[in-house]
């Protein structure tokens, strides 16, 4: 549970560290960072218009895992948010893309970096 708390408290860090700077590209979009703390899922959004054109976008959702993975289900960046994570005390074993089927990764010969 301590590893679980740790890994919500650095992700929630580097989510504000984003939203805390204005997008120099679009002044009028605004990122928003929503936390689901019940379920552990964290969400970082760009909402507002850019010329006429209304955006609602995902940019990145990460959830923190009851096993201690961290699952990356979107990531609409160039950041690479993975290694932003582990630089940030995360395990790499501990890092997973969410849109690859679970069965599919043998973790076995996974090395943490």
């Amino acid at each position: 549970m301590e590893k679980i708390k740790k890994y919500q408290t650095i992700v929630e860090k580097i989510l504000k560290e984003r939203v805390a700077f204005p997008n120099k590209q679009f002044p009028n979009l605004k990122d928003m960072l929503i936390i689901d703390e019940k379920k552990s899922h964290f969400v970082l959004m760009s909402v507002g218009w850019d010329n006429q054109e209304y955006i609602h976008q995902v940019l990145f959702h990460l959830e923190v895992k009851l096993d201690g993975k961290i699952w990356i289900h979107e990531n609409r960046t160039d950041l690479p948010i993975d290694e932003i994570l582990i630089t940030n005390s995360v395990e790499a074993i501990d890092i997973l893309a969410g849109m690859i089927e679970p069965y599919s990764i043998d973790v076995s010969n996974t090395k943490a970096a």
